[in-house]
Parts: C-alpha cells; structure tokens; sequence
C-alpha cells in the first residue's frame, strides 16, 4: 500500500466528509451498550471524525493511525473536541 498517496490530505478529507448520523452514535449508546465506561477501539481512525463522536459516550477510546502526520492532525483535531466538550 502507498500511505503517502494520503501525506497532506488529512485536512481536506476531515472538512468535507460528513460525520456519522446521529441516530448511530444513539444506536451504539442504547442499543450495544456503550457508555462512559466503555473502551473502545478506533481501528482506522484517520484524521477522528468517529473518535470525536465517541468522545459524547466514552473517553476510554484507543485510536489506530496510518500515518504520523495522520496522527498529528487526528490528535491535534481530539484535544480541541476534549477541550470544547468541558466548556
């Protein structure tokens, strides 16, 4: 696979692809059981837009990245949510 195909994208991607429906992240909640005691694997976390969504239930969330500049702007990206979210 050519990961650096993605190198600088990560921007671009995170600002048009829209974020999962809500009615999942209330199916995952309600109907699998997540709450904030759950821990959660992000396999294929890309630039977070699920880890953002999941940071509503849980905190306990293990993310896995391709890339370093990926995980740059997906950590970058879960610390501003972490800090809207105690606002």
């Amino acid at each position: 696979m050519n990961e650096a195909k993605f190198d600088g994208m990560g921007e671009i991607y995170a600002k048009f692809r829209p974020t999962y429906p809500k009615a999942f992240i209330e199916y995952l909640r309600s109907d699998v059981g997540f709450n904030k005691e759950s821990t959660v694997a992000d396999i294929g976390s890309g630039t977070g837009i699920l880890t953002k969504q999941l940071l509503q239930i849980t905190k306990n969330i293990f993310g896995q990245f391709l890339t370093v500049k990926v995980f740059c702007f997906h950590i970058n990206n879960v610390c501003v949510s972490l800090f809207l979210l105690k606002q």
